[in-house]
């Protein structure tokens, strides 16, 4: 029962030149989810070992700020699970990072009708 997370930085192709999404490996009882962080870096700016970018990159601050972030509310979140005798599940992780991060906004749902309705409401205005 063992829960462990790591940043990487997911390279996909092998120019040298182009960026590379950072994201978060979540390791549960050996079965792994990656979740975005929303933030990138190139592959000469990523210093794995200490998991963030380096000082010369040019938004090293923030995303080095996010990623500090992230851990330490990684960090309570495995605390206040485990005074509960829980652990934390992969959606609740993915939850907290994609909130962190901005990528929870979910759509407006709307009917067709009241897309349409709101449409000829703006043009006539």
């Amino acid at each position: 029962m063992s829960l462990t997370t790591k940043f990487i930085l997911a390279i996909k192709d092998k120019e040298d030149n182009a960026e590379h999404p950072i994201m978060l490996r979540i390791i549960i009882d050996r079965k792994n989810q990656l979740v975005s962080t929303k933030k990138a870096s190139k592959q000469e700016y990523w210093l794995n070992k200490e998991q963030q970018v380096a000082r010369s990159h040019p938004k090293h601050k923030e995303i080095n700020l996010l990623l500090r972030t992230i851990v330490s509310e990684l960090d309570f979140l495995v605390i206040s699970e485990g005074k509960k005798g829980k652990r934390p599940t992969f959606d609740e992780i993915k939850a907290l990072v994609r909130n962190l991060t901005g990528g929870n906004s979910e759509p407006e749902r709307k009917s067709l009708y009241n897309l349409f309705e709101d449409l000829l409401l703006n043009s006539l205005s």
